[in-house]
């Protein structure tokens, strides 16, 4: 399948939307286990509740020990890498509204992880439909500026590797290994987890939250945004 040669928005619409993220918050869960078992990107859903591994490698609240969460105001790291095994699960549910023009469309999706001070680290999962849904792949806004600017800073990304095509609605999961766009091991410190998704003649949605990765587990919920509910992200060592 012939991969999307995207154009690119200005980074400017990036910051925007960082300043729209940061008021979402972020709401700490109790520490759970990571799914079992994944399945690659390139496989087609046929049904809810499927589980997908990045082969690569938000906003504001970080979970703590006590229960609540914490502001964070720019990225930082500790300088060494994430340990080995250590990755992060985003699960997240996708349910179309009701009320629209015909019947609802499989939505656009992308799933991608960022630095706390908005630049991207890799991107997740980008479920479309090319070659004709290229020229609306802009319609997810966020993560097409954020990929826009990691392409403008480094003359390439990771997009054709998570590329995969359009779900239904149901419950999903994609899995973060822990590498960067460039393939290398990211370092200790604050990310951001984001979820986009856009359909045909239907909402935009977006949510986001933030998590501290070091040595110690940690899980964070996503706040519900248009049809895009109970989304978490949960980082296992």
């Amino acid at each position: 399948m012939q991969q999307p040669k995207l154009p690119r928005y200005d980074a400017m619409v990036r910051r925007e939307f960082l300043k729209r993220a940061a008021a979402l918050g972020a709401v700490a869960l109790a520490p759970g286990a990571l799914a079992a078992c994944s399945k690659d990107d390139k496989d087609v859903f046929a049904d809810a509740g499927d589980t997908t591994t990045s082969t690569t490698a938000a906003a504001s609240g970080t979970s703590t020990a006590d229960g609540s969460s914490t502001t964070t105001t720019g990225g930082s790291s500790s300088g060494s890498a994430l340990p080995d095994g250590a990755q992060v699960e985003v699960a997240f549910t996708y349910a179309a509204e009701t009320g629209g023009q015909g019947p609802a469309r499989n939505p656009f999706i992308a799933v991608w992880v960022e630095t706390a001070a908005g630049d991207l680290v890799a991107n997740l999962a980008l479920w479309y439909n090319p070659p004709k849904g290229d020229r609306w792949i802009n319609n997810l806004s966020a993560w097409y500026a954020a990929d826009g600017a990691y392409y403008d800073a480094n003359g390439t990304d990771d997009v054709e590797s998570i590329t995969g095509a359009t779900r239904p609605a149901g419950t999903y999961t994609v899995v973060w290994d822990g590498l960067d766009a460039a393939g290398e091991r990211a370092p200790q410190g604050d990310y951001v987890f984001l979820v986009e998704s856009a359909r045909e003649h239907g909402p935009h949605s977006l949510t986001s939250g933030a998590l501290a990765l070091a040595a110690a587990a940690a899980d964070v919920a996503l706040a519900d945004d248009g049809e895009l509910s109970a989304a978490t992200a949960t980082y296992a060592v």
